[in-house]
């Protein structure tokens, strides 16, 4: 299983519609964390943004680091590239965490409703196994048929923090994690071709919000995500797909 993306993602219960008046001394202030040994001269090297819709970016494409700031969200993503073939899940996290801690001096961001990290690998396969042909006989026991593609599964699990209490989507607090199987022909991506793509997102809603200490409750996030993705590789094993 090769990590291809990881990302973090935070959400307040409001939007911020102040992200587009400070959005500048947000991108300065990110900026100007290049050149340390952590992030180097070229971490995030342009910027892109949409003031009408609010959405704002810094990014390295060739590196595969983006900040993304919306009025909603702020998002944190690694991706693979042709230069950095390996993500370092702890380094990025690391590198994260200096990112959030100055852009929030700035956006003085509170009341936090969610939380959530994203892992997505790639399984390549060899050229005679179809990808929808080998996820639906290690996970279904749906009919084998020919000329089988584009199979696409996706399902949550909602767990409550408190035992015996059935979550509510808008006001409880509780962990929700999504699992999800492709075809990777579903992606358009040549250098993915007859590949398995899945994908482990673990979220955490809070209830009351979280309005302090949010890297704390990052760092509380993210060693449950590492025990559901120790249980996801697990279970892949156990399914002849890893």
């Amino acid at each position: 299983m090769v990590l291809d993306n990881f990302a973090l993602g935070i959400r307040p219960s409001q939007k911020m519609f102040r992200i587009t008046s400070i959005a500048g001394l947000i991108t300065d202030a990110v900026l100007n964390l290049r050149g340390s040994k952590l992030f180097g001269d070229l971490y995030y090297s342009k910027v892109a943004s949409n003031y009408e819709e609010g959405v704002f970016e810094l990014f390295n494409k060739d590196l595969g680091n983006s900040l993304k700031l919306t009025s909603s969200e702020v998002t944190f993503l690694k991706t693979a590239s042709d230069r950095v073939f390996i993500i370092d899940k702890k380094k990025a996290i690391t590198e994260f965490e200096e990112v959030f801690k100055t852009l929030n001096k700035t956006l003085m961001m509170n009341n936090i409703r969610r939380i959530g990290i994203l892992a997505r690998f790639i399984l390549k396969l060899d050229s005679k196994t179809i990808p929808t042909a080998k996820l639906l006989e290690s996970l279904t026991n749906f009919p084998k048929t020919q000329h089988q593609h584009k199979l696409n599964l996706r399902y949550e699990v909602r767990r409550p923090t408190l035992a015996g209490v059935v979550p509510d989507v808008n006001e409880s607090d509780f962990v929700n994690v999504i699992y999800s199987y492709q075809d990777s022909e579903l992606l358009d991506r040549e250098d993915i071709e007859n590949s398995l793509v899945v994908t482990l997102d673990y979220q955490r809603y809070y209830s009351p919000l979280r309005d302090k200490k949010i890297w704390e409750a990052v760092n509380e996030v993210n060693d449950g995500f590492k025990k559901e993705l120790s249980s996801f590789q697990k279970f892949m094993n156990e399914k002849g797909l890893a």
